[in-house]
């Protein structure tokens, strides 16, 4: 996977900047990235996979303007996020009709309750 960031900067106001003219270039492998809390880790890869916009520099994945990354662009990559808490809002039904358009090949038959129901009407098995 090819991975290029030339600059970018992340900048939430005058005096703060979460990432500040970081460039980095990958061609293939698994990337690591270590550092103290609040190196800009998670906002470098936050802006490659367009969950943040950088405040300055630009940042390609697999030659994709990393701005450009949304729906089946995302199908290729593995993210997987620190923290994978479903919002207290949202039922999983809603979360799944959320995640589905960024898998082009999505079984809806793997989805939990929906194995039960297909099967539930065959004589071999009981309920």
């Amino acid at each position: 996977m090819k991975i290029s960031i030339q600059n970018i900067s992340k900048r939430y106001n005058k005096e703060k900047y979460a990432l500040k003219d970081f460039s980095l270039t990958m061609e293939t492998g698994i990337l690591g990235l270590l550092g103290p809390n609040g190196a800009g880790k998670t906002t470098a890869i936050k802006i490659l996979m367009n969950i943040f916009g950088a405040t300055a520099g630009r940042a390609e994945v697999l030659g994709i303007d990393s701005s450009r990354l949304r729906g089946r662009l995302l199908s290729p990559i593995g993210y997987v996020s620190e923290n994978q808490e479903l919002p207290d809002w949202m039922r999983v039904d809603t979360f799944l009709a959320y995640l589905r358009p960024f898998y082009p090949a999505w079984d809806r038959g793997l989805e939990p309750g929906r194995q039960y129901r297909r099967f539930r009407h065959r004589r071999d098995i009981r309920t």
